[in-house]
């Protein structure tokens, strides 16, 4: 891919400076510094301009201070000055994402239009993506790792290093060689700094799947997760993704890394995710429970179940304790179901061989009785069955999941549904 040169002009001219602005103006109306720069934009965008094209542009003094996240941690955050910091940043973005984003793996969600944990775009919808992963039988282990103190550790001559593998435009890299040793680190509260974060990381990601060929792996912010049939595999990608983060990069993974199992489940995005089954973070099923009581705040929450398996959740948080908020239908909830392939009913597969990859038991939302969901193979098509069928259901409890999948069977019918040879 070709460097970006000559964009210089373009970066200093009066439409991306107004259009920049506009950005930077998102959110933030209301404060003194924004009505001020609204009254004299005009006048205001032609000094802009004067600093950038004669490079007499400075980095503003930092507003540091900290602020608590609600996982409780501690960020330092660094603010710079609505006029000209924030305008000039959004000046660079409009030149340099697009070049940026597309050197970039498509194993990174986070900050990145189409892209997120949840996003519309199917191909780039990381819990989309995690959960059906999980539901292949080559996956039985997990490797999981973030990078200690990511953002303050970043090295000023390593990202000048990447700044210059996508742009030799000399006044574009002076623009951004200011900004940048203008803190030490990456300063926490820029508009670019998301990005930039990508840039840092993206040799890890080329890495991981161009060397190591991992065939699953994710990564949110600094955050990475890779699946695998292999523990011993997984270790040995551990030590040189290790190595790659602290020889190339001065960074370092944090002690808390480690190897699993996946039926622990994988905490990840707001998630924890199951073979089978999504359930949502701990953290934020009891921010959810303590603001139960103003409908007004749920939408948020609302959209974050939606993509797991929340009926019970809902239903003893929502509709049991907030008679006024409604039933599920009304909420606008609808729940993904948790296996993927063809829906079909049970009489299509009745006397047929088949080959059960996975179920779930859970009671039914419409009476009492319980009901279960089974993923099942059936002449090479994956296909997905549910429903409530009682005595499948006594059978399948005693089943041990380290027992699946259940080869050659066969399901009749005869009074309700039966397993071949249990009655």
């Amino acid at each position: 891919m070709k460097r970006i040169t000559n964009k210089y002009g373009e970066l200093c001219s009066t439409e991306n400076i107004q259009k920049a602005a506009q950005k930077a103006l998102k959110g933030k109306s209301h404060r003194k510094e924004v009505v001020w720069y609204r009254n004299n934009s005009e006048e205001l965008n032609e000094k802009i301009k004067y600093m950038l094209e004669n490079k007499e542009y400075s980095v503003s003094k930092y507003d540091i201070f900290n602020k608590m996240t609600s996982s409780g941690k501690i960020r330092e955050i660094h603010k710079l000055p609505f006029y000209p910091d924030r305008i000039v940043q959004h000046c660079l973005l409009n030149v340099m994402s697009e070049r940026w984003i597309k050197s970039l793996t498509f194993d990174s969600y986070n900050c990145i239009e189409g892209r997120g944990i949840v996003s519309r775009d199917r191909n780039h919808n990381m819990a989309r993506k995690i959960k059906r992963a999980l539901l292949s039988h080559s996956v039985i282990y997990a490797l999981k790792w973030d990078i200690k103190k990511f953002y303050p550790s970043v090295d000023n001559d390593i990202q000048a290093e990447c700044y210059r593998k996508d742009c030799k435009d000399e006044g574009i890299l002076w623009l951004l060689d200011v900004q940048n040793y203008s803190n030490k680190g990456l300063p926490i509260g820029n508009p670019d700094s998301q990005l930039e974060s990508h840039l840092i990381l993206r040799g890890m990601d080329h890495f991981i799947k161009e060397e190591l060929k991992v065939k699953h792996y994710f990564r949110y912010a600094d955050d990475g997760l890779i699946l695998s049939d292999s523990k011993k595999e997984l270790h040995q990608w551990m030590w040189r993704i290790r190595n790659y983060l602290w020889y190339n990069l001065k960074l370092e993974m944090k002690e808390n890394r480690r190897i699993f199992p996946v039926h622990e489940g994988i905490d990840m995005g707001g998630y924890v995710f199951y073979p089978g089954y999504t359930l949502v973070r701990k953290r934020i099923k009891k921010a959810m429970i303590k603001r139960r009581n103003h409908p007004e705040s749920m939408a948020s929450y609302n959209g974050i179940l939606k993509h797991c398996n929340s009926h019970n959740l809902i239903d003893k948080v929502i509709n049991k304790n907030n008679e006024h908020m409604g039933n599920l239908a009304s909420l606008g909830i609808k729940i993904e179901r948790p296996f993927d392939g063809r829906k079909v009913k049970i009489d299509k597969v009745v006397g047929e061989k088949i080959e059960i990859l996975d179920f779930r038991i859970l009671p039914s939302i419409k009476n009492d009785r319980m009901r279960v969901d089974m993923q099942v193979l059936h002449n090479g098509e994956k296909l997905f069955i549910c429903g409530s069928y009682q005595y499948l259901i006594s059978v399948l409890e005693k089943v041990p999941r380290s027992e699946l999948p259940l080869t050659d069977v066969v399901i009749l019918q005869d009074r309700g549904y039966y397993f071949q040879g249990t009655i």
